[in-house]
């Protein structure tokens, strides 16, 4: 109907662990189910699949010249727990 909707997105992800320099790079693709509540468009359900993913060292020569989570992000005891917003249903990886 006029109150719900459906989003595909594609997810392009690069992690870093810079204390063993270690690097993890993937791709996803992920369905989304919004549903108008109270005016206000919520997700009301989320698929993700994960599509593919490398894992491995990082060059040697490459460098870390910005971190911005290293200055800004929350340390692990500040941070607020939301599972309890989340819900998957039907979701994999």
């Amino acid at each position: 109907g006029d109150d719900e909707a459906e989003g595909y997105w594609y997810l392009y992800d690069i992690f870093i662990q810079a204390d063993t320099r270690s690097q993890t790079t993937g791709t996803a693709l992920y369905k989304d189910r919004y549903r108008r509540i109270d005016g206000e468009w919520k997700i009301v359900a989320t698929e993700y699949d994960r599509l593919i993913e490398f894992v491995g060292p990082m060059d040697s020569e490459t460098q870390i010249t910005v971190q911005y989570l290293a200055t800004r992000g929350l340390r692990p005891e500040e941070r607020e727990d939301i599972r309890h917003l989340i819900t998957f249903e039907g979701a994999h990886g």
